[in-house]
């Protein structure tokens, strides 16, 4: 077996090849090959991570790309192109001419394209990049051989156009063309005949004797005789006439609808015609366009000769290939006999999509072949096509067996042989420079200068009574490690950043956009406006730069490092080999208008986002192989089976299927005394008698680790030191973000020698910001939300200890607000050890901790040197800055080396861990490191102890960023004072930025147990955000659904004054029918009345009434304005061009005189008058409305239920012992609420019914899943709208949704075990009346006023006859206002 490299290989072309790249390197070494050319589908997004593996297995790699070549309306779309880098040079000019070719992005899938312009610019005879690229012919479809199949394409383009026609035309000699045509003919002859009865007998029945009987009386003898019989005859004839009239008067209508039927399927069939011909244009211009053979093979040599010509010669190779497609096998003889002819070498190749040819690897391609072309509205499974089983690398052996099929021994030899010759000449070293950004600045000053001015601005502004010699002295080194590894740019472009975001504070939302892009003018703009309020748009910076005391000088963060105990060389160090770390948060309204600041200030093209792809883990696999399966098998994909597979697998972050579980399903934590298996066995094993999940488990094993789509970084940008960031890397265009992005991630964007910054959009700042405007609006007070107290005792004994911490980031969680009150945390390390804890910590290690904490555990430590470091944090390590000093303070390790050594805990960097365990135990004389032992530590211990670094290492963040996490407590924090001394304004900010309705809940429920009230829209009160108004909050207009674009014009037309009533709003605001019935049913109009169905019935007749009220009004304020016009104007165009600059348009289009135009304004106000006559006459008639419909239309509307909640008839959760559903945490438990969102799905493999449905209460709502053998005992209680008690599994899953740190969302769901109706306790209402009969008379007006659903029980007492008549329906609580209305409590 002998093999040396592959030339033409996809290992990452999303949805067409996703290979295990370690895997594929270990293959190639294996099989004793060289290494290879990575070419994937133009993009060169898997360069850097090929590279990597490629040096871990010890082979070479070479960077190349399959470019698509497309001109602009050529025949022949997306030929394939080859390019491989010869050397350094070479690669840059593949990457840039990648980079040109996402300028031009083609087709519905924007593939991007380069054209012959691309290839000469970057290629060409006078291009740096000509002769460093090689370039080959591709397959099939590449640039020679989609010429030599020209006409197998046209062939095909015809045949899918001779479908299309048949399918949608009609052609012109059809039989049914000629039919329709008689058929109309004859419909037109019997019109006509018809036509010429019907009048005929018209002519007869309307035929007049009184001058004929006149004339009668004069005559005698036979002629009188026979006049009157012709006379008789003739009324017979008319009275015959007028019978038949009525039936040939039918007969004409029924023929003009025969005839119009007749011409309207003839017009049909008139554009099935049209389009029967405008394909066969088509057809024919496309057939115009087939060659001869021969004319093919000389267009063929042609394009050869001038690839050869932008190459250069010997760099462009025709590629032969086979993999048993009869087409393909044409093609590649001919493409062979053009090289031979114009001695162009030629070079063998294999297609490579997959890792071998096993099942596995079929399946994924086929899987993600079909989510590639599959419709959004169809769905389907692709199977293979021809020769898709033999895409993988062959042997040179295999690889001759299939060319010789299709070509002579010496050509495929030939062939085979340079395979070597080119793969030797490329030599990539991928040499890297630094390209850090420099800080613009006109002054004439150093860098370091600027710095040192800025850092004594900062210790007058942080330090007014000066710093102590501690402080000094760790800024002196610091700046001194700064200066040194030259970052003072990077640290004053980070300043300069952050100051023009906090200057933005100051800026109203609606005019960021606006915002001048310098500083300077930025201030002066804010001083001319006299905004004084900062707001909150930028937060203290996070990552490990909070251990820095110069950052915290600057106001890059907010915590002084030395009161924390936070570590320096965490963030840098001269052993550091990657770069410091400085994340930045920005309000969201702030957020783009900072990156036009930064691009305004580095260039447009030295600015751009950061690529991320989104590699599938075992949940995300297990989804769409259950998908797939499904579709293949069934038909249809099996959703709830991959659901409940996806449910199984681990919350635990980096879950893989080679993960270790327990027999209980748990990650392995504890290796050393705990047994496991892998997932991927365990799942197997749990689901052995179901075939169909076996299936979709191997499936999901088979795609774990594929991607499914490019994105940016949420937050990082990278900044070069050039005018243009592309002729460093190579870029691609994002559609769905409209921007830039690198072709690598975040840590090769460093590698590559650039900056990456993090400009983080987070929400809570915007909460925030709102609260401070609305609490200026409301009383003046101007916060400087950096000059809080941020160890105030309420905030913490209020707010965090009674977990009362919905809407804090950090702290929302149910699990987080349950550890809160569990650990009653009282200053802000309290907060930064559990945000360290939970986010994404050790929690396994969390009870313990709080028992620790609370008193009720005593700590205990590995040896005695651990109590120092670990003792504020209750004897567990929490943060990485733990690590670094136990590896310092106990093993003799520097902070660099123990900062290294860290780094490969958290990057699971094994046998470089493995090393560093002996020197932590032992020692490293090489490195000056004493080692655990000879500090007098057990080797049992120092082992233990390394091994639960490398365990917290997975999770652990540094302190410094735990810190900033905590101290988003100026964000976590702040949030929980603003909601602790301003819940009111909090409350409105917070709604007002709620992403979903299932946001809005839980915000309510808050709001009510902190007091607060929150009224449904008013339509005089509410403005268009949510708002503080008379000490309760008011839903703003904006919130009702599709109010949003026409709230600002109801609240502009209220400066008008009030709306008075209905019909007040109807004449003054121009809404239409929907939007009406919107705000009703929302109760914004319930001020004028309770009925809201009433209300809406006449919404028709008012708005027909109210439309032409405001079009005469408006014509009459016109017309009396044209008639000033018309006195200066003494020419048509006069009148347009006056018409024009008054109105804005011609409103007249016609000259007329102003007696005319005088009459027409009468008219008008005649016609006004009458049309408010009418309009007033419009009234709101009393009608029944449905208290639950209406309850339904208000949640509808507003997302929740305002008003009246169904839940209001019934016991209250505490009365039943029963917790709220947004207090409801994982496990065995029981939980109350209405039933919403109820669907019935069936089981696959035997249509069993199962049900999918929200439970929701007045605090949230929480997914039920209630599976067939439940559903078969409960169907009956399980009703849209019943209000049940369910008993069950609650689980803590991840949502489909991300926070603002990118981190899955946890959600709560429930499987329901036991179910049960809820019971209504409400409260008996008596109401005595003189007599039942009395009563009885006006009942019907009492029901339609006061019947509830689930109301209470009401009984009538005869006070005559002194009995209770028991109601069958039930009443609301306005009964409860009527006279001697009665409460009884049963």
């Amino acid at each position: 077996m002998s093999f040396y490299a592959s030339t033409h290989t996809h290992l990452k072309s999303v949805f067409d090849a996703d290979v295990n790249l370690t895997k594929y390197c270990q293959l190639i070494k294996k099989m004793g090959g060289q290494g290879f050319v990575l070419t994937d589908h133009g993009v060169l997004s898997a360069i850097e991570d090929a590279k990597e593996a490629a040096d871990a297995e010890g082979i070479k790699f070479v960077p190349g790309v399959e470019a698509y070549i497309e001109e602009d309306d050529a025949l022949l779309k997306r030929q394939h192109l080859i390019l491989i880098a010869k050397d350094d040079i070479g690669y840059k000019a593949i990457s840039q001419a990648v980079t040109a070719s996402n300028r031009r992005l083609k087709g519905h899938t924007q593939t991007p394209c380069m054209n012959m312009a691309i290839l000469k610019k970057y290629f060409g005879a006078t291009a740096e990049g000509h002769g460093h690229v090689f370039a080959t012919s591709a397959c099939m479809a590449g640039v020679i051989n989609r010429i030599i199949l020209q006409n197998d394409e046209i062939t095909e383009q015809i045949n899918k156009l001779s479908e299309k026609q048949r399918k949608n035309g009609v052609s012109p000699t059809d039989e049914s063309v000629n039919k329709i045509q008689n058929a109309l003919k004859n419909a037109i002859e019997s019109l006509n005949s018809s036509i010429n009865e019907r009048d005929t007998l018209k002519a007869l029945s309307e035929m007049r004797f009184v001058k004929r009987e006149k004339a009668l009386s004069k005559m005698t003898g036979e002629a009188k005789l026979i006049a009157e019989k012709a006379i008789l005859k003739d009324k017979q004839l008319s009275a015959d006439a007028k019978e038949k009239y009525p039936s040939a008067q039918e007969r004409v209508k029924k023929c003009r609808k025969q005839l119009s039927a007749a011409q309207s399927e003839l017009d049909d069939i008139s554009l099935s015609v049209q389009k029967w011909i405008s394909y066969d244009q088509e057809i024919n211009a496309i057939k115009d366009q087939a060659k001869s053979e021969d004319e093919i093979m000389e267009i063929a040599k042609t394009a050869a000769k001038q690839y050869v010509d932008i190459f250069g010669k010997g760099y462009f190779l025709i590629e032969l290939q086979y993999h048993g497609i009869e087409a393909e096998g044409r093609c590649m003889k001919k493409s062979a006999k053009i090289a031979d002819e114009l001695r162009i070498p030629m070079i063998a190749a294999n297609d490579v999509h997959m890792l071998d040819d096993s099942k596995e690897e079929r399946i994924k391609r086929q899987i993600l072949r079909s989510m590639r072309y599959s419709k959004p509205s169809e769905t389907t499974f692709l199977d293979e096509n021809p020769g898709d089983a033999e895409l993988y690398t062959k042997t040179d052996e295999q690889l001759k067996e299939w060319l010789l099929k299709i070509l002579p021994e010496d050509t495929v030899d030939r062939a085979i042989a340079n395979i070597r010759v080119l793969f030797d000449k490329c030599n990539v070293e991928f040499k890297r420079e630094k390209h850090y950004p420099k800080f613009k600045n006109d002054s004439g000053k150093t860098v370091n200068e600027i710095l040192d001015e800025k850092i004594q601005e900062g210790i007058k502004w942080r330090f007014p009574d000066g710093m102590d010699s501690q402080h000094h002295k760790r800024l002196e080194y610091e700046l001194s490690t700064i200066k040194s590894m030259g970052y003072a740019d990077y640290h004053l472009i980070v300043q300069d950043c952050l100051e023009y975001g906090r200057l933005l504070g100051y800026v109203p939302n609606e005019q960021i956009d606006d915002a001048p892009l310098d500083i300077k003018s930025l201030k002066q703009w804010i001083s001319d406006n006299n905004w004084r309020n900062p707001g909150e748009t930028v937060s203290p910076g996070r990552g490990s730069a909070v251990g820095s005391i110069v950052c915290y000088i600057l106001g890059i963060t907010n915590l002084d490092p030395i009161k924390y105990d936070l570590l320096f060389e965490r963030f840098l160090n001269p052993e550091r080999v990657t770069m410091p770390d400085i994340d930045c948060d920005y309000a969201h309204r702030i957020r783009e208008q900072e990156i036009r600041y930064v691009k305004a200030r580095y260039g447009e093209m030295a600015v751009c986002a950061i690529m991320t792809t989104n590699a599938q883990g075992p949940k995300g696999v297990i989804r769409i192989a259950a998908k797939y399966y499904g579709i293949k098998k069934y038909g249809e994909a099996m959703t709830s089976l991959g659901d409940l597979l996806a449910k199984k697998v681990p919350t635990d972050i980096g879950v893989k299927f080679n993960t270790l579980i327990t027999p209980a399903g748990n990650v392995v934590k504890d290796k050393t005394n705990e047994n496991g298996i892998p997932l991927s066995d365990w799942m197997l094993k749990t689901f052995a008698v179901n075939k169909d999940a076996v299936e979709i488990i191997h499936w999901a094993i088979a795609l774990e680790g594929i991607f499914t789509t490019y994105s940016s970084h949420a937050a990082g940008i990278v900044i070069s030191d050039n005018d243009d960031v592309s002729k460093y890397i190579p870029l691609r265009w994002s559609t769905t973000s409209s921007t830039w992005t690198t072709q690598c991630n975040m840590v090769q964007v460093e590698n590559n020698g650039l900056l990456k910054f993090d400009f983080l959009g987070l929400k809570t700042l915007d909460i925030n910001t709102g609260a401070l405007r609305r609490i200026e609006k409301r009383t003046g007070k101007i916060i400087n939300m950096d000059e809080i107290d941020m160890e105030d005792s309420k905030v913490f004994e209020n707010i965090f200890c009674k977990g009362q911490t919905e809407a804090v980031f950090q702290f929302a969680s149910p699990g987080m607000r349950k550890m809160l009150v569990e650990y009653g945390p009282k200053s802000l390390e309290d907060l930064i050890i559990l945000v360290s804890m939970y986010r994404p910590g050790p929690m396994q290690y969390l009870d313990d901790l709080i028992k620790i904490k609370n008193g009720k555990k005593n700590p205990t430590y590995l040896c005695p040197e651990l109590e120092p470091i670990l003792g504020k944090t209750y004897s567990a390590i929490v943060y990485q800055e733990q690590v670094m000093k136990i590896f310092q303070d106990l093993a003799g390790y520097s902070l660099g080396q123990a900062d290294m050594v860290r780094r490969y805990m958290s990057k699971k960097k094994e046998k470089k861990l493995i090393h560093e365990k002996k020197s932590f135990i032992y020692g490293d004389p090489e490195r000056n490191i004493k080692g655990c032992v000879a500090n007098g530590i057990s080797e049992q211990a120092s082992g233990r102890l390394f091994d639960q670094m490398i365990d917290f290492a997975k999770y652990a963040f540094n302190k410094s960023h735990a810190a900033a996490y905590a101290v988003l407590a100026v964000v976590s924090y702040q949030t929980a004072y603003l909601k602790y001394y301003y819940p009111k304004e909090f409350f409105c900010s917070a709604l007002d930025w709620a992403d979903k309705i299932e946001d809005i809940r839980p915000l309510m429920y808050d709001a009510s147990k902190m007091g607060i009230k929150i009224n449904a829209p008013d339509i005089n009160r509410s403005q268009e955000t949510f708002e503080v108004i008379d000490d309760s909050i008011m839903f703003g207009l904006s919130a009702i659904r599709s109010i949003k674009s026409n709230a600002k014009s109801i609240i502009s037309e209220r400066k008008n004054g009030d709306f008075l009533s209905l019909k007040d709003f109807y004449k003054r605001t121009p809404v239409n029918k929907a939007e009406m019935e919107n705000l009703i049913d929302a109760g914004a109009f319930d001020r004028f009345g309770r009925n809201r169905l009433a209300m809406k019935n006449t919404i028709s007749e008012m708005l027909a009434a109210s439309k032409t009220i405001r079009e005469k009004q408006k014509f009459i304020s016109d017309s009396q304005t044209a008639l000033d016009i018309l006195k200066e104007c003494v020419t048509e165009n006069e009148f347009f061009e006056k018409q024009q600059d008054v109105f804005g348009k011609v409103i007249f289009d016609k000259m007329t005189s102003s007696d005319a135009l005088m009459k027409r304004i009468v008219n008008a106000e005649n016609a006004l008058g009458s049309a408010e006559k009418d309009f007033n006459s419009i009234t709101v008639k009393d009608v029944r409305e449905d208290k639950n419909q209406r309850m339904e239309n208000e949640k509808d509307l507003l997302g929740i239920y305002i008003t009246a909640h169904p839940m209001d008839f019934y016991p209250k959760h505490e009365l039943l012992g029963y917790p709220y559903i947004s207090d409801a945490v994982p496990g065995d438990g029981t939980i109350y609420g209405v039933v919403s969102n109820l669907r019935i799905t069936k089981r696959k493999k035997d249509g069993r019914p199962l049900a999918f449905f929200e439970l929701e209460d007045k605090s949230g709502s929480i997914p039920v899943c209630v599976w067939t053998k439940e559903y078969a005992k409960f169907q009956e209680i399980i009703q849209e709208g019943h209000v049940i008690v369910i008993h069950g599994d609650i689980t803590e899953e991840e949502s489909y949704f991300t926070d603002e740190n990118d981190m899955p969302v946890m959600q709560l769901k429930m499987s329901g075990k036991d179910i049960r109706l809820a019971h209504t306790e409400q409260s008996k209402l008596i109401i005595p009346v003189r007599s039942y009969a009395d009563f009885h008379m006006n009942e019907d007006d009492f029901r339609k006023k006061y019947e509830l659903k689930n109301g209470h029980p009401f009984v009538v007492y005869d006070e005559l006859l002194d009995e209770m008549r028991e109601i069958t329906y039930r009443v609301s609580d306005e009964v409860k206002k009527i006279d001697h209305c009665k409460e009884i409590f049963q």
